[in-house]
């Protein structure tokens, strides 16, 4: 749970990390600046999330998994956008609720590999050996 919780304010971090990119390309449509906002925020929060589920995952699979975070919350971010929310609100608001079910595709994307973590110690230890 402390690690859920702690994975919901990293969204909420790189809110604030992708604010500068969406406040520049504000006058083009949602999908624009969300693209943008997101390849920033990847190459900033790959790190974070890294240390939040104890494992290295693929950037490439991290950075397109951004993308598709972005993808998904376009549609919710053009209807709170419809209400006349501030734009922070807005991304605050699709990234809380994007977090919640990008959970589980970030806890896949950096599980550890144990199969591949027992062959390197096997190698590592017949190696010892010669």
């Amino acid at each position: 749970m402390k690690r859920y919780l702690i994975y919901h304010l990293r969204w909420q971090l790189a809110t604030v990390v992708m604010m500068p990119v969406m406040y520049l390309l504000k006058d083009y449509p949602y999908a624009v600046g969300l693209i943008g906002a997101k390849l920033w925020g990847a190459l900033i929060m790959y790190k974070v999330d890294a240390k939040i589920f104890d494992g290295k995952g693929s950037m490439f699979i991290y950075t397109l998994r951004w993308q598709l975070a972005g993808l998904c919350m376009i549609p919710l971010m053009y209807v709170i956008g419809m209400m006349k929310v501030p734009l922070w609100l807005n991304l605050a608001l699709a990234q809380f609720v994007a977090a919640i079910f990008f959970w589980y595709l970030d806890s896949w994307i950096f599980r550890k590999n144990k199969n591949k973590e027992a062959v390197i110690q096997l190698l590592e230890k017949e190696e010892s050996r010669a």
